[in-house]
């Protein structure tokens, strides 16, 4: 849904709401005469599209509905804020956004269709327009049927199967970031939006080592009530369970309702996930099959290890307890969409600093401590015997 009037800072052009007294992202004082309408509605872009809407926005970007008046095809445009194009490190997290969800290629990851710098210096990436019903808004009317859970439980799990064989970590998968729709065949269809705190692990080879990275060290990403103990503990090294404990903190709620773990204050939350173990789904609601609780039980374990170790797992454990005879995708085809993991890790190194040579480890000399210590044993050891025998 576009955002109803939507108004801009006179100074930086930022999203702003007519309420807001002062620009959140640089502090310029609301005009007399309110908040002028946003600039970009209405501007060409790329020579073909017309910004038709604002579609929403958030603390790094905006995102536009954008339209070509010739064919009447739709696409969605997130802008960077023009204040943080001088992060560097933003600006890289958000191109390498667009190279993964571009790279990925499955129905189940919005695709990203290109990405640069306008002329006044904004980072943008243009990707498809999904027309749809975001999970957290349908959540919010109570707990799901079983059978839509699971179905919409399999799809997030394939897609992260598919990310993580591919050294890509979302990071931040929350209903918000969950939207539902369907295939051009018709096939309902969940499609991840927002790879923005997407991490690609590093990776060796041919010699060289990728620095990937492109996130602050010992900072905590994600949305309390779905992050992971690790993230919680802002640990530096996360992998793909990470995320499979976010999508078990998604399928508890949207079977039972709640989520596992809740508090009025986010850091009560992030002390829950931490400390205090879930309760098993079919005591928040009898009514579930009991085939549940182990799964999502293993899925929120605090210990990363406890846990499933890929997404495939988590899906073989579904497809036993619940079987998918009437699921309308399959691993194997979404997977086969996918650009080769290889071709990911090229298309990110070209975005952060030249590989760096992986240094031979230094060439050891005779261990002559050792040498040392074993002669000066044997010699003592003689000097005993000589004197025992003499």
């Amino acid at each position: 849904m576009p955002e109803v009037s939507p108004q801009a800072c006179v100074k930086c052009a930022s999203p702003v709401h007519p309420s807001d007294t002062r620009c959140p992202r640089c502090g310029t004082r609301r005009p007399a005469g309110g908040w002028p309408p946003d600039p970009r509605i209405g501007q060409r872009f790329l020579d073909r599209l017309v910004i038709r809407h604002r579609l929403g926005h958030g603390a790094t970007g905006s995102v536009y509905l954008a339209e070509d008046p010739e064919s009447g095809a739709l696409a969605a445009v997130k802008f960077l804020h023009r204040t943080l194009r001088a992060d560097d490190e933003l600006v890289k997290r958000f191109r390498v956004e667009a190279v993964v969800t571009k790279a990925l290629g499955i129905p189940q990851v919005v695709q990203t269709y290109d990405f640069g710098v306008t002329e006044d210096g904004t980072h943008y990436l243009t990707m498809e327009y999904v027309a749809g019903q975001n999970l957290a808004d349908l959540m919010a009317a109570g707990p799901l049927s079983l059978g839509d859970a699971i179905e919409i439980a399999r799809q997030v799990l394939m897609a992260l199967d598919v990310a993580h064989r591919r050294h890509v970590i979302h990071r931040d998968l929350k209903p918000g970031n969950l939207l539902l729709t369907r295939a051009p065949d018709g096939r309902p269809l969940v499609k991840i939006l927002d790879f923005g705190f997407a991490k690609v692990l590093c990776e060796q080879g041919e010699g060289f080592f990728y620095p990937v990275r492109v996130t602050r060290d010992r900072v905590v990403m994600g949305t309390p009530h779905y992050m992971s103990p690790e993230q919680a503990r802002g640990e530096r090294e996360l992998d793909g369970r990470t995320d499979l404990y976010s999508a078990g903190v998604i399928l508890y709620q949207m079977v039972t309702g709640v989520p596992p773990f809740d508090a009025e204050n986010p850091m009560d939350v992030l002390v829950k996930h931490l400390e205090e173990p879930p309760r098993p789904p079919t005591r928040v609601l009898p009514a579930l099959p009991a085939a549940l609780d182990p799964i999502l039980l293993r899925l929120l374990a605090k210990d990363r290890e406890a846990r499933y170790g890929t997404a495939a797992e988590v899906l073989a454990d579904l497809d036993r307890a619940f079987p998918a005879t009437d699921s309308p995708w399959r691993l194997e085809e979404v997977s086969a969409r996918a650009a080769r993991p290889s071709q990911i890790l090229r298309q990110v190194g070209q975005l952060v600093p030249d590989p760096v040579p992986v240094p031979e480890p230094p060439r050891r000399g005779p261990p002559w401590a050792v040498i040392l210590a074993v002669a000066g044993g044997l010699i003592l050891a003689g000097l005993v015997l000589w004197t025992f025998y003499t």
